[in-house]
This record gives structure tokens, sequence and C-alpha cells, in this order.
């Protein structure tokens, strides 16, 4: 079986990914559509990661074996048939293009089978965390760049509050369950990874050539405010 997801995939974040884990669970293979620029724009506004950008990050993604770039934002049977794909998959959320329920028909042919929208977190309060960022970096922050040192103390204040839930079970999910075997040469790599982006994948993949088991370290979130202000991680 082959199904078909498709989305804008801006701000790539770990509810994109979920949803992406969850259609390769109801298929043996999985094809990832990227609405392009233009039909994203027409839709919702102008994107902030390019076409480029999206699609460097969704086929690294391990649960992807193909992607279709710079889709419309309507999805037709006709994208189905040329993809080869048996079914649509989308999150339990209502999906209206031209007041059409894009899932109710593609249900009706048959051709439908349905994933957990992630709750919690959401490319438009990606965006409000940017906006709020620039904001302040234009008035308070004018004095720092990156890589000035520590924030002081007194600069530090209660984080964002995120209702993203990162549970074991979660976190086990998108596990490969395994470990480095008997003589491995072990590779250790860490960073703050917060938003996902070419650069990040491409330093991940050098980390990942240095030996044959990589471990990756992730800053928390007191650590990134220490270091690179109050405002993140994003």
């Amino acid at each position: 079986m082959r199904g078909y997801i498709d989305g804008a995939f801006d701000l790539v974040h770990a509810g994109h990914f979920n949803a992406i884990r969850q259609g390769k669970a109801t298929c043996d293979s999985l094809v990832v559509g990227l609405n392009s620029d233009v039909s994203i724009a027409a839709v919702k506004g102008p994107t902030v990661m390019n076409d480029k950008e999206r699609a460097t990050i969704i086929k690294n993604c391990k649960w992807v074996d193909e992607i279709l770039p710079q889709t419309q934002y309507d999805v037709s049977e006709e994208i189905l048939e040329n993809m080869n794909c048996d079914f649509y998959i989308h999150g339990d959320d209502p999906c209206y293009v031209n007041g059409l329920d894009i899932c109710k028909k593609f249900a009706e042919a048959g051709k439908f089978r349905m994933i957990k929208r992630t709750t919690g977190i959401s490319t438009t309060d990606l965006t409000g965390r940017l906006l709020k960022l620039v904001e302040e970096n234009s008035t308070d922050n004018k004095e720092r760049v990156d890589g000035d040192g520590p924030v002081s103390p007194s600069e530090l204040t209660e984080p964002p509050k995120q209702a993203f839930l990162q549970t074991s079970e979660r976190i086990r999910n998108f596990s490969n369950k395994k470990g480095p075997k008997p003589g491995d040469t072990i590779v250790y790599f860490q960073s703050s990874c917060d938003l996902m982006h070419p650069g990040v994948i491409e330093r991940l993949k050098l980390a990942k050539e240095q030996g044959d088991f990589l471990y990756v370290g992730i800053w928390d979130d007191d650590m990134i405010r220490y270091y690179r202000g109050a405002s993140y991680p994003l």
C-alpha cells in the first residue's frame, strides 16, 4: 500500500514529523507532497522557508520514501493517481479549500486514512515567537548579537509556556530503538537544534560520517536561554 500526505511544512517542527511518522505507519511506502511557496502564499500568506529549504528537511526524514515538490494547496485524485498512491492521509482536524471538505471527498471515494493531530505545537505559534523575537531585538536587545557570551542572570525571565507534551512514549516512537554495536566508532554531537533547517541537517550528516553510531545531545531550555537570551528557545 502506498500513501500520500501533503502540507506546507513551513518551519518544520515536531508536529510535522509526528504526522509523517503516523502516515508511514498506515502504508508500506509514503509520498510527501510539499505545497509550493506560491500556493501557500495564496491561501495563508508568505512562507518563512522556501521550497528548496523545506524539501531538504523533509527528504531527510527517515519515514519519507519519496517527495513531490511544489504541489498545489488543493489535493486532487489526479495527484494520487500520478503518484500511484492508494489513499490520502490527513490529521483529524478539518481541511477546507474553497468551502470543500477535502478529507470527506477522499473518504467517500474510499481513499482516506486519518491520523491524530499533534496538539500543543503549530506553525502559527512558532511564527508568533519569531515575530516577538524580531520585535525585541529591534528594541531592547540592539546591543546583543549571537555569540556575545552568556546572558546575565538579571536578563533571564520565565521561558514561554509550551503545551507540547514530550512523553517517554513519544520519544520511543521517534527512536530507532537501537544502540551501538561492539567495535563501533561512537560519535557525540551536541547543539540547541532550535528550529530545524538545512544547516542543522548538514552538520548532523557530517557528524555521522565521522563514525558508525551517532549520539545527539540536545541542550535544555535553560542552557539555550543562558547563552542566547530570554526569548529562546523558539
